[in-house]
């Protein structure tokens, strides 16, 4: 499923709502609280797309409707987020997209900040931002 323009979507590395192993050293499993924190894009009406090869059950068990892509489309709809965790992501800015950099602040490092749109320090707090600017906007 591809965005339409007028969509609004946002884009997530896997890495925040996937645990590449799960509990005992089993398979794939859901990060805890990533279904909470979804879910109030998925409310807003937010088109929610995980960045994953192959999106299979553990997209179906996040429970928020979203849908998996291997990579961002190379159309971007005006308006929307990526949400990842590694400084890489913002790299890869394009026209109407913003991006938010999940993580531990940096402190005081001599090393160049990211080129990110925002920070935040978890998933739950990355939401909250792409909400609030969409209700400023």
């Amino acid at each position: 499923m591809t965005a339409k323009t007028g969509d609004r979507v946002v884009y997530v590395e896997p890495r925040l709502v996937i645990h590449p192993v799960g509990a005992a050293g089993k398979g794939p499993s859901v990060v805890p609280g990533a279904p909470e924190a979804l879910r109030h894009l998925r409310d807003a009406r937010f088109q929610i797309v995980i960045l994953v090869d192959a999106p299979g059950r553990l997209i179906q068990d996040l429970s928020v409707g979203a849908t998996g892509q291997a990579e961002l489309p190379a159309i971007i709809p005006r308006g929307s987020w990526l949400l990842t965790d590694d400084e890489r992501g913002c790299a890869e800015r394009r026209p109407g997209l913003k991006t938010i950099l999940i993580g531990p602040n940096p402190g005081s490092s001599r090393r160049p900040m990211a080129l990110c749109d925002r920070r935040a320090r978890d998933l739950f707090s990355a939401v909250l931002e792409v909400l609030a600017q969409q209700a400023m906007a």
